[in-house]
C-alpha cells in the first residue's frame, strides 16, 4: 500500500505543503486551527511519517540535531520528591552532554493546557518527558501533547497512552526474593510502607509479592504482606507475632521495622535501598533517566508523534547489594 504524502495531505486540505510539512512537524507558523485540519486529514488518510525523510531533510538544511533538538519536562510541581529529581537528573545530563535545549515545566503554572501547548509549540519543543511522582497516584496530565514525541517516568497512572520507562518491580522481588531464600530463609515477610490510598507503584509491588509468594513458597511458609502505615509500631509487631518470619524483606525501609527486628533477631532486606543499612536490591534513579532519554529521542527521530495506539514499557532491572 502507497504511502499517504504530504502532497496528498495539502490537496485534501487546500493547504500548500509547505504549511502541512509545518503543521505534521509542529513547526512555528501556522494557526492552531490549520494545524487541527491538517492533523485530522492526516488520521483519516492514514498518514505516517517517514523518519528517513525526517533524518535526509535535516541533512539537506544543515541541522545538526544535537544544536536543534529541543526536548521538555513535564511534572505536577515544580518541587520533586529526591527519586524523581534524580531520575530527572539523569535525563538532564544526557541533554546536556548532547548540547540539546531543555526546558521545564508544571502544570500548576498552567490553568489551561491548550496555552501549555502552545508554549511548547512556540518554543520549537520536539519532545516531552512527563515526570510521574512515585506516590501521586491520581494526577493526570491535561494536554495531550500530540505535536511532541512524548513518554512518561515513573508510576503513570493506568489508562494513559505513552510509552513510559519504569523501575521493573517484578524483577527485584524475584531477585530478592532468590537470594533470601538461598541464605538459608523460608518464612520471609513481606512489609509494604504504603500509602492511603495506595499508589499504583505499591499495587504492583503487592501483587508481584504475591505471585513470588504462590510460586516459589510452600503453603506453610506463606505469608500476608504487612502494609505498614508510618508512625504504626503497634500492629507490626502483633504482625511479627502471629506469623513469625525468620527474615524481612522491607520498602522502603522505616525506622519503626528495623527497631522491632533488631528485638526479634530478624534479619531485614531492603526492596529499595539495598547496601545502605541492610542487603537488598537497589538501582541508580539517574539510569531510568538516561534510559528515558535514548527512548524519547529514539521516538522523535522515528517521527512518531502523541499518545500511542500501543504504549510499550521499557524496564530497569535493579541490582543485588549487600551491606557494607
Amino acid at each position: 500500500m502507497a504511502r499517504v504524502t504530504h502532497k496528498q495531505i495539502a490537496e485534501a486540505t487546500g493547504l500548500t505543503r509547505a504549511a502541512v510539512s509545518m503543521a505534521l512537524s509542529g513547526k512555528r507558523g501556522v494557526s492552531d486551527a490549520t494545524r487541527k485540519r491538517v492533523r485530522e486529514a492526516a488520521e483519516r488518510l492514514g498518514y505516517h511519517p517517514d523518519p528517513a525523510l525526517r533524518v535526509l531533510s535535516d541533512l539537506r538544511w544543515e541541522k545538526p540535531a544535537a544544536h536543534t533538538v529541543a526536548f521538555a519536562i513535564y511534572t505536577r510541581t515544580r518541587d520533586q520528591p529526591a527519586f524523581l529529581e534524580r531520575v530527572l537528573a539523569g535525563f538532564r545530563n544526557e541533554c546536556d552532554r548532547r548540547q540539546m535545549i531543555l526546558e521545564c515545566y508544571a502544570e500548576v503554572d498552567f490553568r489551561n493546557p491548550e496555552r501549555l501547548e502552545q508554549v511548547l509549540r512556540a518554543r520549537g519543543t520536539d519532545g516531552v518527558l512527563i515526570g510521574f511522582e512515585g506516590r501521586e497516584a491520581q494526577w493526570t496530565p491535561r494536554p495531550e501533547f500530540r505535536d511532541f514525541a512524548v513518554i512518561g517516568t515513573g508510576s503513570m497512572p493506568t489508562g494513559l497512552s505513552f510509552h513510559q520507562v519504569r523501575l521493573n518491580h517484578f524483577q527485584m522481588i524475584e531477585q530478592a526474593w532468590s537470594r533470601i531464600v538461598a541464605l538459608g530463609h523460608r518464612r520471609i515477610g513481606f512489609i509494604h510502607v504504603a500509602g492511603e490510598p495506595p499508589s499504583e507503584v505499591d499495587r504492583r509491588r503487592l501483587a508481584f509479592y504475591h505471585m513470588v509468594q504462590e510460586v516459589e513458597t510452600a503453603v506453610k511458609d506463606r505469608i500476608p504482606a504487612f502494609r505498614h502505615p508510618l508512625n504504626r509500631r503497634g500492629n507490626l509487631g502483633a504482625w511479627l507475632d502471629r506469623y513469625e518470619p525468620d527474615a524481612l524483606l522491607t520498602v522502603p525501609i522505616a525506622g519503626s521495622i528495623l527497631d522491632a527486628a533488631s528485638e526479634r533477631d530478624l534479619p531485614v532486606f531492603s526492596l529499595s535501598e539495598g547496601g545502605k543499612v541492610c542487603p537488598g536490591m537497589n538501582i541508580d534513579p539517574t539510569e531510568i533517566g538516561v534510559a528515558a532519554f535514548g527512548l524519547l529521542e529514539g521516538l522523535f527521530r522515528q517521527g512518531n508523534r502523541g499518545p500511542s495506539t500501543n504504549p510499550q514499557a521499557l524496564l530497569i532491572n535493579g541490582r543485588w547489594f549487600d551491606h557494607a
